[in-house]
């Protein structure tokens, strides 16, 4: 920690412009870093989104997933379904609104075939990842403009004017 705190120190007065120039990068870096931990796990959802498919799944057992005898209202419990992805027999476990009634031991979820990505109910749809995907690849190219722009100014020969 302290050579680095050192390290900034030096850069700061050996070259001071080098030294601006990674602090305007700091926000970019990390917008960067936000969008691309979003795509990795938004990743799911957009695969639900091309290649999900609806079947009916049997239940096989249901339970609250903290083991209590009544649960919230708003929780949600888990339910073991087995459904068929082909010719292949899956079974897993799915989360479900404690609210839902489970009498007719079937209900109706969306898996990736071929994948052992785990099943959800229909219409359960994370647009929130999507959500943080799109604002940060916003935020990064924006950031990015900036960047850019220095760069052709640099190119071009141009001698860039310091602010302060």
């Amino acid at each position: 920690m302290k050579s680095a705190m050192f390290g900034g120190l030096i850069q700061r007065y050996v070259d001071p412009e080098g030294h601006e120039q990674a602090q305007k990068m700091k926000p970019f870096l990390f917008a960067a870093a936000v969008f691309l931990v979003s795509c990795w796990f938004s990743l799911t959802e957009i695969r639900y989104m091309i290649w999900g498919q609806e079947t009916t799944a049997s239940i096989m057992t249901d339970f609250d997933s903290q083991g209590r005898e009544q649960p919230p209202r708003n929780a949600r419990g888990q339910v073991r379904v087995a459904f068929n992805d082909g010719s292949e027999h899956r079974s897993h476990l799915v989360a479900v609104p404690n609210s839902m009634s489970l009498e007719s031991r079937q209900i109706r979820i969306q898996y990736i075939p071929g994948s052992h990505v785990a099943p959800r109910l229909v219409g359960d749809r994370y647009w929130w990842a999507l959500a943080i995907v799109a604002g940060s690849g916003i935020c990064t190219l924006w950031m990015m403009r900036g960047v850019l722009a220095e760069a052709r100014e640099y190119s071009q020969g141009q001698r860039r004017t310091r602010r302060r």
